[in-house]
């Protein structure tokens, strides 16, 4: 047992295209329906390490790998990272996973999410069960993508100390407090932070429902105290502090530098949003037969509340759920939020 109480998770390695490995933290029982965790840019499979365990519990086989060229897995040998590749990998994952008549459910945080919408919804189609796109769109605003490369960018001689990290993430992260003690958990969560999954329902009625927003102040049965999840950037997952920075990080001599490939940013400075991408992705979405849910933070500087309106215009079967107090990080920002989000809105396992 974890010192929160839950249940660590399995390592497990994947094959992706052209062989290369994913390594990936496995939750639940093999014979539970599968759901994949995909994290974002710069994250690590550790993005989830609070919300894989809360999923498992709720009967999920939960498995959360690095996306290549991240944390532990295989970087590609020639320092290719366009979305083909990582949809790819998303099709090789969903076809180990899945059962003779139950496809996996796909959660895809920011990079996470494209990958998983072009698996599901171009040739090859993978089947899914449903798909969760976790403050991504057709289109990002640019500002808070420039933002988002300039964090990325800003240290690449990397760090004396992970000290020194934590507090280059808590200050690209100013709505967040900064975590109490050395193991890196939080201190007392504010008001808003737990909340019934019975009462956030979203935008289950009508399909035209498009926006729903998950309430405030209950207690979340499945609230498992501990470090939360995160996607997006560098440094911002499930623990904020030393310990929890140490999965984002690798040593490079006496440095601590990001546990990603460094190449990967010229592949995301390259597609931030290029000519015709929003119209495929678009395409993408309304061609996928699978359930689809926008998730989208409602501070977030990346998916504006105009960009996930126009997506939802052009997806007709796109539901929308908004959660209060989160950025581009949703699952870390308001964790308990974004799990009462998610769960009246995924297929019973």
């Amino acid at each position: 047992m974890t010192p929160d109480g839950s249940v660590p998770p399995r390592s497990h390695r994947f094959t992706g295209r052209d062989g290369v490995l994913l390594t990936a933290d496995v939750w639940g029982e093999a014979s539970s329906p599968p759901l994949l965790l995909l994290h974002g840019g710069g994250q690590t499979r550790h993005a989830w390490g609070r919300t894989g365990p809360r999923l498992a519990a709720l009967g999920w086989r939960v498995v959360a790998p690095d996306l290549r060229g991240h944390g532990t897995s295989e970087w590609s040998a020639d320092g290719a990272y366009d979305l083909g590749l990582f949809a790819d990998d998303v099709r090789a994952l969903v076809d180990t996973l899945a059962g003779p008549a139950c496809p996996p459910v796909l959660v895809g945080a920011s990079l996470g999410g494209l990958g998983a919408l072009l698996a599901a919804g171009e040739e090859p189609m993978a089947a899914v069960r449903a798909l969760v796109l976790v403050d991504v769109a057709h289109r990002p605003d640019p500002r808070g993508v420039r933002r988002i490369v300039e964090f990325m960018r800003g240290r690449p001689d990397g760090f004396a100390g992970v000290e020194e990290a934590a507090e280059a993430v808590s200050a690209y992260l100013p709505h967040r407090p900064r975590p109490d003690g050395p193991d890196g958990t939080r201190g007392p969560q504010d008001p808003q932070g737990s909340t019934s999954p019975q009462g956030a329902r979203g935008p289950q009625g009508s399909p035209s429902t498009k926006d729903s927003q998950v309430p405030q102040g209950s207690t979340n049965p499945q609230d498992a105290k501990g470090p939360q999840g995160s996607q997006g950037s560098p440094g911002t997952q499930d623990s904020q502090g030393p310990q929890g920075l140490r999965n984002n990080l690798r040593r490079r001599g006496d440095r601590w530098v990001w546990h990603w490939d460094p190449r990967l940013l010229d592949s995301f400075e390259g597609r931030m949003d290029p000519p015709d991408m929003a119209d495929r992705l678009l395409e993408a979405a309304r061609r996928t037969p699978a359930l689809l849910l926008l998730v989208r933070g409602a501070i977030s500087d990346v998916v504006r509340d105009d960009i996930a309106e126009e997506f939802c215009a052009h997806v007709p079967h796109a539901r929308r759920v908004e959660v209060p107090g989160a950025g581009h990080m949703v699952a870390g920002d308001r964790n308990d939020h974004f799990l009462d989000a998610i769960a009246p809105f995924l297929p019973a396992p």
